[in-house]
């Protein structure tokens, strides 16, 4: 499971386009075992983290920065470290990441991406 939650991260938070379906869990268990290793594993969530980071948050850094007031070129890094903290503490759910996928920003996506 290791590699696939970082895919899943990495996908994730790089919003450039859709997160590809199967790299999303499939199903609550598959999504609750992720959640389980990004809350016991310190190196895997800063893996997780890098991974997303490195990939970047799409063609348009400035609208997400000012979404959570960083400046822009801290504006993955903290997209990254926002959703990783958004999965640990439960504030985004499976549907949540499904509803990113399909564009659609939840409560919890913007509750997550607000907490510093």
């Amino acid at each position: 499971m290791k590699l696939s939650v970082i895919c899943i991260i990495a996908a994730f938070g790089a919003c450039a386009a859709p997160v590809h379906a199967q790299t999303l869990p499939s199903s609550e268990q598959q999504f609750q075992e992720m959640v389980t290793i990004l809350k016991n594993n310190a190196a895997e969530r800063n893996s997780a983290i890098s991974s997303c980071t490195a990939q970047g948050i799409g063609s348009n850094p400035s609208a997400v920065a000012k979404v959570m007031d960083v400046p822009v070129a801290d504006a993955a890094a903290a997209w990254c470290t926002r959703t990783i903290n958004g999965l640990v503490n439960g504030t985004l759910s499976l549907a949540d990441l499904n509803a990113m996928n399909s564009g659609t920003i939840t409560p919890g996506i913007m509750k997550a991406l607000k907490t510093p």
